[in-house]
Formats: C-alpha cells, structure tokens, sequence
C-alpha cells in the first residue's frame, strides 16, 4: 500500500526534528492494541469538551531526578461538541476531566 503523505511530517529529519512537531519527543496515534481488554464499543455523546489527542505531541514526563519516565504529556485540542468514546461509559469523565475522544459525523 503506498504511504500517506503526512508520514512523510511525522519522520524526523537528519537532525532528529520532526516537521510536524519539532519539539515532540512523541505522537500521540491511535491503536487498537487493549481491545481485548477493553472490548470494541463506543458510546456517542450529545456535546462537551473533548481532547483531541490524535496526532498530539507529546514529550516524555521526568522524574524529581530528571530522568525520563514511562508516561508522556500530551499537548491535545479541546473541542466542544458531539464526540464517540471507546469505552461503554458516561459521557461525563468527572472533575474537570476530559475523554480522549473523537467525532465521527454520520456519512
């Protein structure tokens, strides 16, 4: 299959940089690597703030002794508005928390 031309903006340069994102040490995608531990259901939500986390940069946390860590920081767009999360549970993710979501409009 021939590759999609934003590969080619998530490559990083001779220089380590990547023209997407020159500051990411990561991208945030999309995998359906934990869907036999999370089953394969969505649930539609009416309309609240959402993370757009697909194709976020991202860098790695440090610890107190600046070393890097397991986990990563995202930098992901809040939108407001219908969205579909992965998981059979409440729209709402409580104190002031947002879902990782995305909005797919009827075709």
């Amino acid at each position: 299959l021939p590759t999609a031309p934003v590969c080619n903006y998530l490559q990083a340069n001779s220089d380590g940089a990547v023209p997407m994102a020159p500051d990411a040490e990561l991208i945030s995608t999309f995998s359906f690597a934990q869907i036999t531990k999370y089953g394969n259901v969505s649930n539609d939500c009416t309309s609240a703030a959402y993370a757009g986390c697909m194709t976020a940069s991202c860098k790695f946390e440090v610890d107190e002794n600046s070393n890097q860590t397991k986990f990563a920081q995202c930098r992901c767009p809040i939108y407001t508005g219908p969205f579909q999360i992965g998981q059979d549970l409440s729209c709402d993710a409580g104190d002031g928390n947002v879902w990782s979501a995305a909005y797919t409009p009827s075709p």
